[in-house]
């Protein structure tokens, strides 16, 4: 059984690892299995997730634009 504090140490590690479920379920030496259970059955913790991986889409449009600005074609093609 899982602690609050694992929850909370779990999605720590959830925002170091860039979002990534599989490494992070790693580090914590759980399965992928129970990260889906806690996103199911407890809001909390599926707010916070959703939060981290909005805070990525955002950091990544941020970096877009920025490629944008300097005029990378590729990114410019991306967009």
């Amino acid at each position: 059984m899982y602690s609050d504090k694992d929850k909370e140490r779990f999605l720590e590690l959830l925002a170091k690892n860039g979002g990534n479920v599989n490494k992070t379920c790693k580090a914590m030496n759980m399965n992928r299995r129970t990260y889906y259970n806690w996103i199911k059955n407890e809001e909390a913790f599926k707010f916070v997730v959703e939060e981290i991986q909005e805070s990525l889409i955002d950091d990544a449009e941020s970096e877009l634009q920025k490629l944008i600005k300097d005029g990378n074609t590729a990114a410019i093609l991306f967009f």
